[in-house]
């Protein structure tokens, strides 16, 4: 077995990261880091999001990515994504 490492200063632009609300030029910029941190500054919805995440969730577009933490489940999501992509293991 060989060792997959992952950048963890790669933007989501260079991870291949999209979404069905496609990611804005600014939200292509977040990294793997910001997204583990919960800072990515990507604030789209979730499948599993209650009422309550929703109404908290920040607007889109009104953090930039690094600058303001907030505990998002798609930051999460996205996460299982590029571990799956960069290791090949999927769940």
């Amino acid at each position: 077995m060989t060792n997959q490492k992952i950048n963890l200063d790669a933007t989501m632009a260079e991870m291949g990261i999209d979404d069905y609300a496609s990611l804005t030029d600014v939200e292509r910029r977040a990294t793997v880091r910001d997204l583990f941190k919960a800072r990515s500054g990507i604030y789209i919805p979730t499948a599993a999001e209650t009422p309550a995440m929703k109404a908290a969730r920040p607007k889109r577009g009104s953090h930039a990515p690094g600058t303001f933490w907030y505990y998002n489940n798609w930051d999460f999501n996205v996460l299982g994504e590029i571990y799956q992509r960069v290791t090949r293991r999927h769940a």
